[in-house]
């Protein structure tokens, strides 16, 4: 059946981190997260709206304008040359959850 994924396709979580949402609104340049309140495992993105900074105290600021509900996300690993290893996924911001397409780009 089409309906049936490789386990091994799906071992990510099922939803986005509830601490990966937009809280409220961001300016540009703003302080989005910080220290513990930063998901270890943020949502990357070739299309960042977000970037770490380890400057001292760790800290996620925004690199666009932010509105409230909005997936916060950060670049791609720079040292990752192979973006066939990132899977391309859809998120439904009406319930953050993940929904998987078993099509792959490369």
């Amino acid at each position: 059946s089409d309906s049936i994924v490789n386990d091994e396709e799906c071992n990510g979580a099922e939803a986005i981190d509830p601490r990966a949402i937009a809280k409220t609104d961001f300016r540009k340049g703003q302080i989005v997260l910080e220290g513990e309140a930063i998901p270890e495992d943020l949502p990357r993105s070739l299309e960042p709206n977000c970037e770490l900074v380890k400057d001292g105290d760790v800290c996620v600021r925004a690199l666009c304008d932010i509105v409230r509900d909005d997936i916060l996300c950060i670049a791609t690993d720079e040292q990752d040359d192979d973006l066939e290893d990132y899977e391309v996924i859809e998120v439904d911001l009406a319930n953050h959850t993940v929904v998987r397409d078993a099509t792959r780009t490369s």
